[in-house]
Formats: C-alpha cells, structure tokens, sequence
C-alpha cells in the first residue's frame, strides 16, 4: 500500500509542473486550438489539488509540528484527503482527452526544441529521400565518435563488400551509414554534407550475442536476423538497407564462406541493398560479380599501426594481427609460433 501512494505521490507532482508548461506554452503563438485559455483553467483545479495531496510541510518549530499534527488529524477524522483525492482522480477522468493532447503536444514541443539544438551545434544536412535502389552519402561521419573521419560513398545498381584488418574502420562505416539513413527518415536531418537515400527500413547484424534465456546460441541469432530479412523483403516493394557486419563468423570457416555467399548471391537478387564486412577473401571470390569491393587500409611505420579510417575502392589482403599482438607484448613464443604455422594453415576448399 506504502509503495502504491508513493507512486500516485510522485506522479500528483508532475501534473503541478505539466500544468505550469502549459501555463508557459499560452505565451507564444501559433499554439493549437485546444491549448485555450478556457480549456487550461481546467487544469487549474487539478494542478492545485494534486499539490495539496503531494506537498510535504517543513515544520520551523515544535508549535508548528502540534498544529500540523492537530490539523491531520481533523482531517484524518472526515476524510477529507480521500475525498479529495477522489475528486481530482474524477477530474482527471472527465478532462482525460485533454490531457493527452496536451501531453502529447508538450513531447512534440521537447522534440523539436532537442532536434533544432541538435541542428544548430552540429554539421549536417537535410536528406533526399527517394524510391530509387540508390544510396549516397558525402562526407558522412559517426555523431558520437570524436574526431571522427569522414567518408563518402554512392552505391547504384550492386551492393558492396568492404574488407580490412582489424580496428581499420568497417564496423564504424557501418555504423555511419545507418544511423544517418534512420536520421534522415525520423527528424529529417543527417551527419553529413549530402545525403540520397530511399524510404526503407534498416537491417542490421552488428551487435550480435548469445541468449541463454532463450537457447540461441551467437550464430542463432545472426541466422534469425537473416530470417527477418526474407520475410520483409517478400511483404513489401520498396527497397531495404541491410548492414552485415563479419557475416556469420560465429561458425567454422567452411559453412561460414559457403552460407555467408549463397545468402548475399541470394540478396543481389532482391530489392535491396546490401552492405558487409568480412575478412574472409574467399567470399568475394565467389560473389564478386554481385558486389562491388571496397576497404580500410592501415600502414605500419617504427612498429606502430597508424590507421586514416578511409574508405577506397578495392581488396584488403594484409593483416595486421601479428602487429597488434606484437604492441600488447605477447610472450615471444606465441608470436614466432604464429608466424610458422600461419604457413602452413591452408583455408578449406569450398565444393
């Protein structure tokens, strides 16, 4: 009961400051019809009872604390707060359209002002939004990565496997592409100096966990994202963006080279546009007429990676593990020993 009083304590404390907004919003113009003067005096009443029942009295001395007590317990004796509180939950009841009109008009008013400050403090555009299987973005970067580098890229009739050594940029370029997409289409704004895109919705397998609740193991959940995919794709004309990043690397190399081409040679076929990541070369082999290739490069000077986070048109085919177990000091004996069986590891022959 202690627990249920506090909560209606809490939200009687909010209808006091959502009628002062209200109060606060009447002072500009352009407000809706609703939003009259007549119609807030309404909530006038509500407001007041609402902080009667939720206002806490501070007590300067022990004269005041015995009134306090003495007035609580008259009004203790008729009732008088559960009546009270009956009438203003009647009131709210009867003024209930109102309210939510009012609610949802102050979240539009907050919106708006959160999306003009975000316009006015960053660098970005407004979109083109179009029906075409096209995607173009100049000069797009990531709103949270600090410093971040930007890039430019235009996808038309192929979708595009990027390739690259770890840490060089990929799932972050994928990262870009799609936040600026659902941006584009939600507040009509993006990170970038012009973007093109379609009305779509966006796919995507980046972040990608086992559920134990549910039995799913990595690869279960990266095969039912797909699975979401085809029933999308079937429903409906438009064309959809799809984000894979290190397609199902959570199976062994074989199946993974095998499923991860059939389901993009699939895709190219659909209305779509297909963007992955990968470091298997191997795929590319197999859907290279599909896709066009792109990578993030890095460069190695006085033993330490420097990465321009750049995308370019073409195939990563170097590595930089070596490097990057090399600055954390492994033990020397891992090192050479990969170095040797790097060799002789041969990838297994796709049939």
């Amino acid at each position: 009961m202690k627990r249920r009083i506090n909560v209606f304590h809490y939200d009687f404390m909010n209808i006091k400051t959502f009628y002062r907004t209200c109060s606060l919003l009447l002072k500009f113009d352009n407000v809706p019809d609703f939003f009259s003067k007549i119609e807030i005096k309404k909530l006038k009443t509500i407001s007041n009872n609402s902080f009667y029942l939720s206002h806490n009295i501070e007590y300067a001395d022990e004269l005041s604390a015995l009134m306090y007590y003495v007035i609580e317990m008259i009004k203790g004796f008729f009732l008088f707060d559960s009546m009270l509180y009956n009438h203003t939950i009647s009131l709210i009841e009867s003024n209930l359209p109102l309210l939510q009109k009012a609610y949802q008009y102050i979240g539009i008013v907050d919106a708006s002002i959160s999306i003009a400050s975000l316009k006015k403090g960053t660098q970005g555009c407004e979109p083109v939004i179009s029906l075409k299987k096209e995607l173009v973005l100049k000069n797009a970067y990531h709103p949270l990565v600090n410093n971040c580098i930007k890039n430019s890229i235009t996808i038309k009739d192929s979708s595009i496997v990027i390739t690259g050594s770890n840490m060089s940029g990929k799932t972050t370029f994928l990262k870009t592409i799609g936040i600026n997409v659902i941006l584009s289409q939600t507040i009509n704004y993006s990170f970038c100096d012009y973007i093109e895109n379609p009305y779509s919705n966006v796919f995507t397998s980046i972040v990608k966990e086992d559920n134990i609740e549910q039995g799913n193991s990595y690869f279960m959940d990266e095969l039912l994202r797909a699975n979401q995919i085809f029933k999308v794709l079937d429903s409906t004309s438009l064309p959809q963006i799809i984000l894979f990043d290190e397609i199902f690397k959570g199976t062994n190399s074989k199946d993974r080279i095998a499923l991860a081409s059939a389901l993009l040679l699939y895709l190219s076929k659909m209305n779509c546009i297909v963007i992955v990541t990968t470091h298997d070369l191997d795929i590319i082999d197999l859907v290279y007429e599909k896709y066009a290739t792109y990578f993030f490069d890095n460069s190695l000077f006085d033993n330490i990676l420097y990465f321009d986070y750049k995308i370019k048109h073409g195939i990563q085919s170097k590595t930089n593990v070596l490097e990057l177990v090399k600055s954390l000091n492994f033990p020397p004996a891992i090192i050479s020993d990969t170095i040797k069986l790097k060799q002789t590891v041969k990838l297994p022959i796709i049939k």
